[in-house]
């Protein structure tokens, strides 16, 4: 695996914890997991885990 990849799951494993567990906006997510906006966060996130921020949340929530 590339560097850049396992930084990016990682970030992307920060930012699913930030979404299930608070109710932080997705700038503030993507600011503290160390992406420059909320595009490339979100497309980063897709990439990941082939969901959106958003469907993420949908999805966890569910289950809570």
């Amino acid at each position: 695996e590339r560097p850049l990849g396992y930084i990016h799951m990682k970030r992307i494993e920060r930012a699913q914890y930030l979404i299930a567990t608070t109710n932080l906006p997705y700038i503030e997510i993507a600011e503290e997991t160390g992406f420059e906006n909320v595009p490339h966060f979100s497309k980063i996130f897709k990439k990941v885990t082939s969901l959106s921020p958003g469907e993420y949340k949908k999805r966890n929530h569910q289950r809570l």
